[in-house]
């Protein structure tokens, strides 16, 4: 997995974006603003105030699923990786083989059954939480009426579940690579 925060830069265009809504709330509501040349031209200062909570709403819900992309993506490369090392296993023929199976069909995998991967490393109702990120953005992203919407997640507890996972996860490597072999006997 590569930089120490791959979700920082999610969570940089959102912190942007809610100050451009911020600032756009304060300045319709502090003077009369000229709106020609916006999606708000025409419209009452009630309707673009509703209008942009709307988006902010959106922007919110969007975010959730920008960052669970970036975060699926870092844990499926960081499986990847270690898949690799399958390739030197003896009978090569079959490690090869293996791998190159496994490296195709690991795009194919539940997302729920990677994130169960790491149990071993990561606090089991840390994973539940990110499964419930998971339910939220897959809700999001098809917005399936005839499924009841799972629990909202906003985007900043989203990021720091996520981010607490990738974290684990960086650390458990970290100190697997430093570990001396202990002493033959």
């Amino acid at each position: 997995m590569s930089g120490d925060d791959p979700l920082a830069s999610v969570l940089a265009i959102y912190g942007l974006a809610t100050d451009c809504f911020r600032i756009a709330q304060r300045a319709i509501a502090n003077r009369p603003v000229r709106l020609e040349g916006t999606v708000f031209r025409g419209m009452r200062r009630a309707s673009v105030e509703k209008r942009i909570a709307l988006t902010r709403a959106e922007l919110d819900a969007l975010v959730v699923v920008g960052l669970w992309a970036v975060f699926e993506r870092h844990l499926r490369e960081y499986l990847r990786a270690k898949g690799r090392s399958v390739r030197t296993a003896r009978p090569r023929v079959v490690a090869r083989a293996l791998h190159h199976h496994t490296d195709r069909e690991m795009e194919y995998w539940k997302a729920d059954d990677v994130l169960d991967i790491f149990k071993g490393i990561v606090d089991p109702s840390l994973i539940g939480n990110a499964k419930q990120i998971k339910d939220y953005r897959d809700w999001v992203a098809h917005r399936n009426p005839r499924r009841p919407s799972p629990t909202k997640t906003d985007p900043t507890s989203a990021y720091t579940v996520l981010q607490q996972i990738l974290q684990r996860v960086t650390t458990s490597e970290r100190r697997a690579t430093t570990r001396r072999p202990s002493p033959a006997r």
